[in-house]
């Protein structure tokens, strides 16, 4: 499977658990450069705007 066929999705509620997937998925970033990344949540702001 090629790398523009895969990705991890995160589906989250509440700011606790945003932070949360935000540090899973750095660590999922720093494990897989190549793979998508999709976070879906209820809480809007900022401090994900700078988040890559």
């Amino acid at each position: 499977m090629s790398p523009s066929t895969r990705g991890i999705i995160y589906i989250v509620t509440g700011q606790k658990f945003v932070e949360e997937a935000c540090c899973s998925a750095a660590g999922v970033n720093r494990s897989m450069p190549d793979i998508s990344i999709t976070m879906l949540s209820d809480v809007s702001g900022s401090f994900l705007s700078g988040w890559q």
